[in-house]
């Protein structure tokens, strides 16, 4: 007759591998475009999220330590059971089918992780080369989406009203330390360096945080003054206006950071967007001369 301890020792090791294999297809299996908003956002809080939809560092640490603990926890409470529960499988054959079976199991699951994370390396890098940051500029020549959003004096803020002038349309957020000041610095480079300077728009790409009370203190933080503006407005707004504009990005629900690329936009006079580039004064200069 099978002991109370070695019937929870089982139902423990059954638990701890029902367990894993859940959290293992909720931060890899790869999410359709119609999927709930309400998954996406449990898998990005559980496990963080990157451009290529796989956990980030964070995320992989508890795919793999917390199993690892719950499973070192179950050996140091029942390991004499499990002991004996594994020998007493082994000696007849329906216990060895089983542990057959598991063994499948296990390296079924190993095998569709390796290559799930193969085949987001692969996209990724695809995407990558197929992407306009890898060229320094394109022309694009297509009229620019609308855009109409909220300034740090509660005006709005229409790239409508400036038609008749050039104007240079970026996006960012102030929780960016690295590429997004910089981003920044070198678009008001670039405006101050023609004589006839075109007008600055920074979308925010963080509307949660970046809210239009907080606008004036980003203007003076990145040193924006007269005919350059931090667009913002309520989550809904910024998010469809991003949508409008292409602008790929990815926020991790868990800190808020977005995941972008430094892009620039320049707007014609005749509100057309004529060129896309890299966030780089000198070739942003040169892009003005020709609108």
């Amino acid at each position: 007759m099978t002991s109370p301890r070695r019937g929870w020792s089982r139902l423990a090791l059954a638990g701890i591998a029902s367990v894993t294999a859940a959290w293992w297809m909720l931060a890899l299996w790869p999410l359709p475009a119609t999927a709930p908003e309400w998954l996406s956002r449990t898998r990005a809080v559980c496990f963080g999220s990157t451009p290529s939809g796989l956990p980030d560092t964070q995320g992989w640490m508890l795919l793999v330590l917390q199993p690892t603990l719950m499973l070192a926890q179950a050996v140091a409470i029942w390991g004499r059971d499990l002991a004996a529960d594994m020998r007493s499988m082994a000696r007849a054959w329906p216990g060895r089918l089983a542990l057959a079976g598991l063994a499948l199991a296990l390296l079924a699951g190993a095998g569709a992780a390796v290559a799930r994370v193969r085949s987001a390396a692969v996209a990724a890098a695809r995407a990558a080369e197929a992407s306009p940051a890898s060229a320094s500029w394109i022309r694009v020549d297509r009229e620019a989406p609308p855009l109409e959003l909220v300034g740090a004096d509660g005006a709005p803020v229409r790239l409508s009203a400036l038609r008749g002038r050039p104007v240079l349309v970026a996006f960012a957020f102030a929780h960016c330390q690295t590429a997004c000041p910089l981003l920044v610095r070198e678009v008001l480079a670039a405006q101050r360096s023609v004589a006839e300077p075109p007008a600055v728009i920074v979308v925010t790409l963080d509307p949660w945080r970046d809210t239009p009370s907080r606008l004036a203190a980003i203007e003076a933080r990145w040193g924006m003054e007269g005919d350059q503006w931090v667009a913002s407005g309520t989550v809904p707004q910024v998010e469809a206006a991003l949508d409008a504009w292409g602008i790929e990005r990815s926020r991790n629900a868990r800190n808020g950071d977005i995941v972008h690329v430094p892009r620039v936009f320049l707007v014609d006079r005749q509100g057309s967007v004529a060129f896309e580039a890299d966030a780089q004064a000198g070739l942003l200069v040169d892009l003005i001369g020709r609108l």
